[in-house]
């Protein structure tokens, strides 16, 4: 129950209690049911499997996930109130992506890399991918953004360059002519020997 109540006063004396009770029963359930939704709502977003943070219209982080603290090695305390820029290796001023995409020059949804440094002073290659929030007057009101660590992936790249190199070497240096022929008998690539043969 809540409960107001008051005196009741005559002749300068008091007399009694106005006493007005009303049952809340059911705003208690709706405020239980809305503390659970909250706390489910931030159980998902902590434990989301991409990073996740969200910058206002100066660049300042305001909200950021546990998934992307444990990527980075951070404390909330650490990263809130911050520009990304204090935690990304290619550029020390990469302020520069928030403000385009504050002036609609790149659409917000263009997913982009960026390497990340660790607290740790290692660093993270990820993929972002950015929306922009407005208000109902169309003002940018904060940018919210997803990074996906893309180590595993950079790492295929990086094998899969490494043995393409070594069968461009290989190719080369077979001592025979090699070429890659298409369908109407157009010559879309030959080796080095193949070349001198044919001057």
């Amino acid at each position: 129950f809540s409960q107001n109540s008051s005196l009741v006063i005559e002749d300068g004396k008091v007399v009694g209690f106005h006493i007005i009770a009303r049952d809340i029963t059911e705003r208690k359930k709706m405020e239980e049911k809305l503390r659970k939704s909250e706390a489910r709502f931030q159980e998902l977003f902590d434990e989301a499997p991409v990073g996740y943070h969200e910058v206002d219209a100066e660049g300042r982080i305001f909200r950021v996930n546990r998934t992307e603290l444990e990527m980075l090695g951070y404390t909330a305390e650490e990263m809130l109130g911050q520009s990304m820029s204090k935690f990304t290796v290619e550029e020390k001023t990469p302020q520069q992506p928030v403000l385009t995409n504050l002036a609609n020059i790149v659409p917000s949804t263009q997913g982009f890399e960026r390497t990340y440094q660790r607290k740790d002073g290692t660093t993270i290659p990820v993929l972002i991918e950015r929306r922009i929030i407005r208000e109902a007057n169309g003002k940018v009101k904060s940018i919210r953004s997803t990074i996906q660590d893309i180590t595993e992936r950079k790492r295929a790249e990086e094998v899969l360059r490494s043995e393409r190199e070594k069968l461009e070497m290989v190719t080369q240096n077979i001592g025979a002519g090699l070429a890659l022929i298409s369908k109407d008998y157009h010559t879309l690539w030959a080796n080095t020997v193949l070349k001198k043969v044919f001057g």
